[in-house]
């Protein structure tokens, strides 16, 4: 004996949600994303001078980005450059934000995806050497999380001189970032 379509469709019907669950995959990792930056390439420093203040050092600076995770990719946002000097390097001395659209002008997208490496390239024009931490931050898509990815570098080196040299053109009180140039190449 048969049983009648009408149960069989109910049968199906009553039991296709705990299918569902069943299949569903509650064990697997839930998407996540860091991303790495550090410099890739560093040329300099180069001397420079300026009309309207004393010699200063250029730092040519690639960074490298990579981004390490699955199923998420994140959207660049903002960056920091902090800035430090002798004697005391665990405090930064000056610092710079950089705009949302600049940072993403200078990556070759937007987003950054679990495998993908970017490339950015920027330019630091100083007035001695500087300690100098450049500061990433980017938004997790799913999820939400706002992060920062940190790469550090010298710009300048031992025989050039630091803010806290006693020199007439450079003093602790009176020295200060000239420029940050952001070169998207």
């Amino acid at each position: 004996m048969s049983t009648p379509i009408s149960f069989r469709r109910a049968c199906s019907i009553a039991f296709a949600p705990l299918v569902l669950v069943a299949c569903s995959d509650t064990v697997s990792p839930a998407p996540a994303l860091d991303v790495a930056v550090r410099v890739s390439e560093q040329l300099g420093p180069f001397p420079t001078t300026n009309p309207s203040s004393a010699q200063g050092l250029l730092c040519d600076v690639t960074f490298e980005a990579q981004g390490l995770g699955r199923l998420a990719h994140a959207d660049w946002l903002d960056a920091s450059v902090l800035f430090y000097s002798a004697p005391n390097r665990s405090v930064p001395f000056d610092s710079v934000i950089v705009s949302a659209s600049d940072v993403r002008g200078t990556f070759s997208a937007d987003t950054i995806g679990a495998g993908q490496v970017e490339h950015t390239r920027w330019l630091f024009d100083v007035a001695a050497t500087f300690d100098i931490a450049m500061n990433f931050r980017y938004q997790v898509v799913p999820g939400g999380d706002v992060k920062t990815a940190t790469a550090y570098f010298t710009c300048g080196d031992e025989t050039t001189p630091t803010v806290s040299s006693r020199r007439p053109a450079i003093s602790p009180v009176n020295a200060s970032l000239r420029r940050v140039v952001v070169n998207g190449s």
